[in-house]
This record gives C-alpha cells, structure tokens and sequence, in this order.
C-alpha cells in the first residue's frame, strides 16, 4: 500500500525536521516548506493527499491560506499545528474544512496519532 503523498509547511525549521522524521515511516515527505505562503503553488504543482501546516505568524495570511487549500485540492486532508489554542482561529479552520487540530506542543506519538487519524477520516 502507497504511503500518503504529505506535504509539511511550518516556519520552525527544526519543527520541520521533528514532523518529517515522526511522520516518514507512515507518509511519504514530498516536501517541506518553511513559508506557509508558498503552500498554496506547492499544492497546486504537487498535489499532495496531506497537509500539515502551521498557522501562519501573520493571522490574516494564516486564514487566507486555510481558505484557499480546499478550494485548489479538495481531497485533501489539512492539518492545522499550532503553538497555542486561539478557539476562533480553530473554529474558522475546521469551517474551511481542515480536518484537524494538534498543538505543537504535542508529542511525537500524538503528532503521529493525530495526523494518521485525521488522514483515515478523510480518506
């Protein structure tokens, strides 16, 4: 069975790493990016079956891309990660159809968890 084509945009460079390295042995890492501003043309070239994405450090770039993600790639299953729990930025995530919520806080195990949950429920 093929491994989930996964995206990983987060500005943390090191947060990369950690993400790439938990989810490599389940996902296949078909890119990193560390400008979630670039995401949406990542998307559009490379279609991937999952995102997992930082909330951008600017709020309204952060909900711009939220928006635009399942209007190119609507299959797609997004993860939003973020530092700290904002309920607005989380509700207006999951009426744009992201399909889940972990904080960056969690361990790799729950990142690992998460992640294969919300692309299992997608799917």
């Amino acid at each position: 069975m093929a491994k989930p084509r996964t995206l990983l945009a987060h500005s943390d460079r090191a947060f990369l790493d950690r993400l790439a390295r938990v989810l490599a042995p389940e996902f296949e890492i078909i890119s990193t990016l560390d400008d979630v501003a670039l995401l949406p043309g990542y998307v559009r070239r490379m279609r991937p079956d999952v995102i997992v994405q930082s909330f951008s450090d600017s709020p309204q770039l952060g909900a711009e891309i939220i928006h635009k993600i399942p209007q190119i790639a609507s299959d797609t299953c997004v993860v939003l990660v973020t530092a700290k729990v904002n309920e607005r930025v989380i509700a207006n995530a999951f009426e744009r159809r992201v399909s889940a919520v972990i904080l960056q806080s969690a361990s790799d195990q729950e990142l690992l968890d998460g992640i294969r949950a919300a692309y299992r429920r997608r799917k």
